[in-house]
């Protein structure tokens, strides 16, 4: 749990097969950004297109997912 000036928070980031269903969850404290968290929930999948929250449009993440 994070503590932000509105109390405790946390954030579910989720990766999901193309039906909705969950493959990785990673719970993190509510003030860390998102895009850290990108790498870790798709590596080892092999995928054509990745749909994110814009949190997730990072230029490293984006240059990561092209190799």
């Amino acid at each position: 749990m994070g503590r932000s000036h509105a109390g405790f928070s946390s954030k579910i980031h989720v990766t999901v097969d193309a039906v909705g269903n969950p493959l990785r969850v990673r719970l993190t404290a509510g003030q860390r950004h998102d895009s850290p968290q990108a790498q870790s929930l798709l590596e080892g999948y092999a995928c054509n297109n990745v749909i994110a929250d814009c949190g997730y449009a990072a230029e490293s993440l984006h240059d990561w997912t092209i190799q």
